[in-house]
């Protein structure tokens, strides 16, 4: 029946959105569109526009490798160092995958404009995911600290990956680990004076 066929939804879009991507090549809202046959209109009303395109595909991407590369850390080690450890190896992945480099020599000021927007779509979903993350793992328990510690990690991750993408700097992916793991020592206790 014609009525069965499968019309592009807009997981289907994202998707095709993130290949295009990850092959280094521009995102035309337009020429999504025609590769889904839709209307621009649809491939709009799915994805809003193409800032939110590129937001959602630089969160999905960020959480994903996070998440795997904290996952894939030892189950024996302290919940500090799963995160610290797994959280180097997102920059070096994200390094290594030059996608990022790409996206800002192709896009300039708007990839730059995208990714490090405070209030924006990405950095605050990225601190979001970063807080449950260390909740997840019990490498922070105050809430308080969890907020600072999650923007405070989010910075350090930035910076790492800013300097890969921007003058191609070699990643130290042991001292980025240990600088994530002071981040997320619980402090101690102020000592008040008599």
């Amino acid at each position: 029946m014609a009525n069965d066929v499968l019309r592009p939804t807009r997981a289907d879009a994202l998707r095709a959105a993130t290949e295009t991507f990850l092959a280094g090549e521009p995102i035309h809202l337009g020429a999504l569109a025609a590769s889904l046959g839709v209307s621009r209109v649809t491939v709009h009303r799915w994805v809003g526009t193409r800032r939110d395109l590129l937001d959602a595909i630089a969160v999905r991407l960020s959480v994903t490798t996070m998440a795997r590369c904290v996952d894939d850390q030892p189950a024996g080690a302290s919940p500090a160092e799963r995160v610290a450890q797994g959280l180097a190896r997102f920059v070096a992945t994200a390094n290594a995958t030059g996608a990022v480099a790409a996206f800002v020599r192709r896009e300039g000021l708007e990839a730059i404009e995208a990714l490090a927007d405070p209030v924006g779509g990405v950095r605050p979903r990225l601190r979001g995911y970063i807080e449950s993350l260390l909740a997840r793992e019990g490498a922070l328990t105050d809430a308080h600290q969890l907020a600072l510690s999650a923007d405070g990690v989010l910075r350090v991750i930035e910076s790492h990956i800013w300097l890969g993408a921007l003058v191609d700097a070699e990643l130290d992916q042991a001292a980025l680990a240990e600088q994530l793991r002071r981040l997320l020592q619980p402090s101690a206790p102020e000592s008040r004076g008599a």
